[in-house]
């Protein structure tokens, strides 16, 4: 096997750009593309590629009225959006936090410790709703305007209480 057939079996970029022009060979450069785009990210955005996924599965099986057996609104596209808008805003070196669906329809994240500690926070039309229990008698709660960017006392508790371990 040549030096290049052996290099391309690990890194397909060896062969870049393709000079092919049949519609395979589209695809082959968009994958490739794709592929290149993904090496230069950094690993520590995972969490938030795994959490987007989770957010799209969350709109599949949450997209009827009464999905809960009883009489939650539907997850709209909308809610969907503004919960993958919020992910690209929350900063590295929290915990990853769980999606869940709410009964009027947006979609939240939350974290939790094993000391108690509980956060959830979601976006609803252009405002992000908090509520946090931080051990014993410790709450926060409140409504912070969204505009692209976490407000600084959410990002303080989250940073606070919710550091990657």
């Amino acid at each position: 096997m040549s030096t290049a057939v052996q290099a391309s079996a690990i890194d397909p970029s060896v062969f870049w750009p393709p000079v092919g022009v049949s519609e395979e060979s589209e695809k082959i450069k968009e994958l490739v593309r794709e592929y290149k785009a993904d090496q230069r990210r950094p690993a520590s955005f995972a969490w938030r590629d795994l959490l987007v996924q989770e957010v799209s599965e969350v709109l599949q099986s949450c997209s009827v009225q009464g999905w809960d057996g009883y009489e939650a609104e539907a997850v709209s596209p909308y809610s969907a959006e503004s919960a993958i808008e919020l992910l690209k805003s929350l900063p590295e070196g929290i915990q990853a936090p769980t999606v869940v669906p709410e009964p009027d329809g947006d979609i939240a994240f939350e974290w939790r410790t094993d000391d108690r500690g509980h956060f959830s926070l979601s976006v609803t039309g252009p405002t992000l709703v908090y509520a946090g229990i931080f051990g014993g008698s410790s709450r926060q709660y409140g409504e912070e305007r969204f505009t692209g960017g976490i407000p600084r006392k959410i990002l303080e508790l989250l940073i606070r209480y919710f550091p990657m371990a």
